[in-house]
């Protein structure tokens, strides 16, 4: 019996958890979740801090061996955040667009991969091992390459997202930061091919 309301209770707590996320992604303030759920302001910010990081995608969009943008999507809120390294318009992720949407993302990512509608699409998604057309799991296997252009998409793991971070945050030279930068983006690139 004992066990019973323990796992009860176990349930009622991620239900109420799942639910504040939910509300959080649906563009609910802090205080209306804490009324709605009933969760303390301080467990709620952790579980909320949690939700966003997890939900986090990274991308560094380059052009050869130069990084050009780094797109950091934010799934829970469907926020997109963007730095440029270049002012070529032409190799930038989103061109003269300083603050992309979820929209603007979606349809970059599928610009990155092959047409949905071309012939024989069922064969190449079958090839690269992909069940439908997903164009994050294309990227994922193509990087967003294309055969017309040098440009793709490096995803970064968090550890690299947080070094590529750091390294914004201090390097003050553009010419010395896009080095250092192109050389972690090659290096998170060897990482995960090892």
């Amino acid at each position: 019996m004992r066990n019973n309301v323990a796992q009860e209770q176990l349930l009622e707590e991620r239900h109420t958890k799942a639910r504040a996320i939910t509300l959080y992604g649906q563009g609910c303030t802090i205080e209306d979740i804490i009324q709605l759920t009933g969760l303390e302001k301080a467990v709620l910010q952790e579980l909320l801090d949690t939700a966003v990081k997890e939900s986090i995608t990274a991308y560094m969009y380059m052009n050869r061996e130069a990084p050009c943008t780094l797109i950091k999507a934010i799934g829970l809120t469907q926020k997109v955040e963007i730095i440029n390294f270049t002012e070529d318009m032409l190799s930038r992720a989103f061109g003269v667009n300083e603050n992309p949407d979820w929209n603007d993302y979606e349809e970059f990512l599928e610009f990155r991969c092959m047409p949905r509608t071309r012939f024989g699409i069922r064969e190449e998604l079958r090839e690269l091992g992909v069940d439908s057309y997903d164009p994050v799991l294309i990227i994922e296997k193509t990087k967003g390459r294309l055969y017309d252009d040098s440009q793709w998409l490096e995803k970064l793991e968090p550890e690299f997202l947080a070094k590529c971070e750091a390294i914004i945050a201090v390097e003050q030279d553009a010419a010395r930061r896009n080095q250092q930068l192109g050389e972690l983006i090659c290096l998170a690139a060897d990482h995960e091919e090892g």
